[in-house]
């Protein structure tokens, strides 16, 4: 082994340990093939899409996601109706539904029809008498209206050169066909009613667009005050000419803060960003504004 290669198989340790923890607990408890365990009593049956079994096990073992999949898990305790916006195949989702012992329900948002059909999977590996899990292929947007998508095959975002351009790329790697399609899209207070849903925790992952759909929700965020999980693109909101100091103003003029301790100011986060230009956090409602 030369040193490149031992130095990337010591980097990819972590990993490697995560997985194994995971595969010990499953033997232990005696699951079938196709299992992942964050811990002893949050465990699930993965979708038989191999992109998506890939991307959960990415998910579930490196280091950063690992790190957002064990604060999302403490953030939704004792939450029973969970919004996930921007679900795509499913891992948040199927992550709360496997950690509830109480009644829940889940809406999962998410309009690309490759990532809905590994959602039905998983729900369906994964039923819980207690869950009510569904589905909406609506996009959420600041008002309703119909939008062009462009989808990779597992995933898909609003049309622009640089999401074809992605989308094209990721479809090629999977060795799928990138397609554009149109979206109906609607308001989130909107959506969310057809359901007939009080939420109290939502995760937002729709590549820079939280930017209109927290400055259109803002009555419905102060209304409901859900726990949110953000994932927030700060690069591709400065590309559209987004500033997202003023969302993070808006969410702090709310009430939102940090969910982590020490419970940090909201602008702090443009500091965290990784080097894709994205910060995720938990925040709460700690305050009534």
């Amino acid at each position: 082994m030369n040193l490149f290669d031992y130095s990337r198989f010591v980097r990819h340790l972590p990993y490697y340990f995560s997985d194994y923890r995971s595969r010990h607990i499953c033997s232990q408890l005696g699951l079938g093939h196709g299992y992942i365990a964050i811990n002893k009593s949050v465990f699930f049956q993965c979708p038989s899409n191999p992109i998506a079994h890939s991307v959960f096990r990415d998910m579930a073992f490196c280091a950063q996601t690992r790190n957002e999949t064990k604060e999302f898990l403490e953030l939704s305790a004792g939450c029973c109706n969970f919004v996930d916006i921007g679900a795509s195949g499913g891992f948040f989702s199927v992550l709360f539904a496997v950690s509830r012992t109480e009644a829940s329900t889940i809406l999962s948002i998410e309009p690309d029809g490759g990532a809905y059909q590994v959602l039905v999977d998983l729900c369906e590996r994964n039923q819980r008498k207690t869950v009510k899990w569904e589905i909406d292929l609506r996009g959420v947007m600041h008002e309703t209206r119909k939008e062009v998508f462009v989808s990779s095959g597992y995933g898909a975002e609003v049309t622009s050169v640089r999401a074809l351009n992605n989308a094209r790329q990721r479809a090629g790697e999977n060795n799928l066909v990138s397609t554009v399609f149109e979206v109906h899209c609607a308001k989130l207070d909107d959506i969310i009613s057809d359901h007939f849903m009080h939420p109290d925790i939502i995760k937002i992952d729709i590549e820079s667009f939280e930017f209109e759909l927290v400055h259109s929700s803002l009555d419905f965020l102060r209304r409901w005050r859900p726990r949110i999980m953000l994932e927030l693109h700060v690069a591709l909101l400065q590309a559209r000419g987004r500033d997202p100091e003023l969302l993070l103003a808006s969410l702090d003029s709310i009430g939102y803060r940090r969910f982590l301790k020490p419970r940090k100011e909201l602008h702090t986060l443009l500091t965290e960003a990784d080097a894709s230009g994205v910060v995720r956090a938990g925040l709460l409602p700690d305050r009534v504004a």
